[in-house]
């Protein structure tokens, strides 16, 4: 028997959530209205406080993949995915104590002003600012899609009407409120993020008999793998490409994103924006393992009856609002409290990306370009911010060919966040890498993390789900589940070798072949000429030892502190 359907309490409350994150909106619109000011706009002037500005981050990127994917990942693979919570602490702590200082001292609004500067081109900054706008726009359509499957799947509302509600909800009140209503509306939307993780936990252990019985019954079904240390690059999940991949995939969202960067430059001082960096590990590890707790829970309540054998869900991604209306069918509007929260999950994701490409348009291709008056300048960024949110619309309708939402996730945006978190990491440690060198390594790196990306998805490879036994369906065609399998993935033959390994690699990958190729290019290639000073302010100090003294016009030692923003201000006083 399939799940209740949604009660009128329950779109009530989903209604409200929309509802609230509209009103934000508007009253930052209406409260900021004789603001001429674009960096009002897209930073919040600097006036926002380090609490609410933390929990932006973390809700930018913990979208319906989070909340849908990867307990469903989970579900078919195992526990394995802890260590998340490891790649994402390496990352914060490295955006913290690297990125951050040179960003926040810089005073930029759009984080492409850096590679200018560092590599004297705007052909660099150009290159990245419209490899940002593609990775951030395909980003927002996969997730833009996990919120719409959700609610299609227990409410029978359409998946296009869902795309469509969700999408233009988000548009509208980004499009107006600017980085304050996003930044509220994400506090907002955090909670309500932990709210629907705590509802499936409680919900799921309480049906089952208790935490002991989740793990007895994960542990008989081969769940519980913490670890896997195989070197066979087959396996969609291992130890490795888990904490080293993912590692290179949360440096991208922390220090290689326009979206974050927004967030350090709201934050009035240096020292606030590092503390709402680090109370990242604690909120990002906490949601990462609330996933994985969700994802075992799961599997204790229907790894011996799989809702789809049965028809009830189309995919696994679809799992995590089932659950709600299967075990709590009684209790009218905790599914729309369910929904409401992936919908949380989205929509802070969309707005930051909303936000963040507005702002990446405006500062690397309209300004340089164009003469705007400052009113002028406020209205195109938010038709901008408008536009994108229908282009996004129009994406999140593709992400439903891919297999899970996660598999979208690190195929598609991994192949550009490998190459684009490589040019600024060479950027800021390694000063002989100039301009034909950062341009060539991203170009060869895009190609390279795109060949194998689209080879994966044109020969698609076997999925090496663990098994599910179906003893308890009572539909007449559960004996026709696709067993998985716990021996090692087979070595394909040819091309396919490298299509079919894992696309947890790809963004590593991706990283990996640009530092190469940039490397390559310098020191074979690049001109010798040194009439071009680097500016060390724009390398990290323990890489100023490596530079040509001709390259230090200013004879800083390696770790000599370049002042900030703020210590300049206060020598003149």
């Amino acid at each position: 028997m399939g799940a209740a359907q949604f009660a009128l309490l329950d779109y009530l409350v989903l209604l409200g959530f929309l509802l609230v994150s509209t009103l934000i909106g508007v009253y930052f619109a209406w409260k900021d209205r004789r603001s001429t000011s674009n960096k009002t706009f897209l930073t919040g002037n600097k006036e926002l406080g380090w609490v609410p500005v933390s929990f932006s981050m973390m809700a930018s990127y913990l979208s319906s993949i989070a909340i849908l994917g990867l307990p469903s990942e989970v579900y078919n693979r195992g526990a394995i995915l802890w260590l998340g919570a490891v790649s994402a602490t390496i990352a914060i702590l490295v955006a913290a104590r690297v990125f951050l200082p040179m960003y926040y001292n810089m005073d930029i609004t759009s984080i492409n002003e850096y590679l200018e500067k560092r590599f004297n081109s705007t052909a660099v900054r150009s290159l990245a600012a419209g490899v940002f706008v593609i990775q951030t726009l395909l980003y927002m359509g996969v997730v833009l899609y996990g919120p719409s499957l959700a609610l299609g799947s227990v409410t029978g509302i359409p998946v296009w009407m869902s795309i469509l509600l969700n999408g233009l909800v988000c548009t509208f009140y980004t499009a107006i409120g600017g980085m304050k209503a996003v930044v509220w509306t994400d506090v907002v939307q955090m909670i309500l993020i932990y709210a629907g993780y705590i509802m499936v936990c409680v919900a799921g252990i309480s049906h089952v008999g208790g935490i002991g019985r989740v793990i007895e019954i994960n542990q008989q079904g081969g769940r519980l793998i913490f670890a896997n240390w195989s070197f066979n690059p087959y396996y969609t999940y291992t130890t490795w490409n888990v904490t080293l991949s993912w590692t290179i995939g949360w440096m991208g969202a922390y220090c290689a994103s326009q979206t974050q960067v927004q967030r350090y430059s709201a934050i009035a001082s240096l020292e606030k924006a590092r503390k709402a960096l680090l109370w990242n590990i604690p909120g990002v590890s906490s949601t990462l393992l609330l996933s994985v707790l969700s994802g075992l829970v799961l599997y204790a309540v229907y790894g011996h009856c799989d809702p789809r054998f049965r028809g009830d869900i189309e995919k696994t991604d679809q799992l995590m609002p089932f659950i709600i209306q299967d075990l709590l069918r009684d209790y009218p509007g905790l599914s729309g409290l369910l929904v409401a929260s992936v919908f949380s999950g989205s929509l802070s994701t969309l707005s930051s990306g909303y936000n963040a490409l507005a702002a990446v348009t405006w500062d690397d291709f309209i300004r340089p370009r164009v003469s705007l008056s400052d009113r002028q300048a406020v209205y195109t960024t938010k038709a901008v911010a408008g536009m994108y949110g229908v282009l996004s619309v129009f994406i999140a309708f593709l992400a439903g060919s891919m297999e899970s939402i996660i598999q979208a996730s690190s195929s598609l945006i991994g192949a550009m966040t490998g190459p684009l978190l490589a040019v600024f990491v060479l950027g800021i440690t390694i000063p002989y890498v100039r301009k034909n060198g950062a341009l060539w390594g991203v170009c060869l790196g895009l190609a390279f993390a795109w060949w194998l990306t689209l080879g994966s998805i044109i020969y698609p490879r076997s999925g090496d789900n663990l098994p599910v036994d179906n003893a308890q369906c009572l539909a007449p065609n559960a004996t026709l589940l696709e067993r998985g399998s716990f021996d090692p993935p087979k070595t394909p033959d040819g091309i396919m070798a490298f299509y079919h390994i894992s696309f947890i690699w790809i963004s590593a990958l991706g990283f990996v072949a640009t530092l190469i190729f940039a490397v390559a290019v310098s020191t074979f290639f690049e001109s010798d000429d040194k009439t071009e000073k680097l500016d060390p302010r724009y390398i990290v100090p323990f890489a100023r030892r490596f530079m040509d003294l001709g390259d230090d016009p200013m004879k800083m030692t390696s770790y000599k502190a370049v002042p900030t923003n703020e210590q300049n201000r206060n020598s003149h006083l």
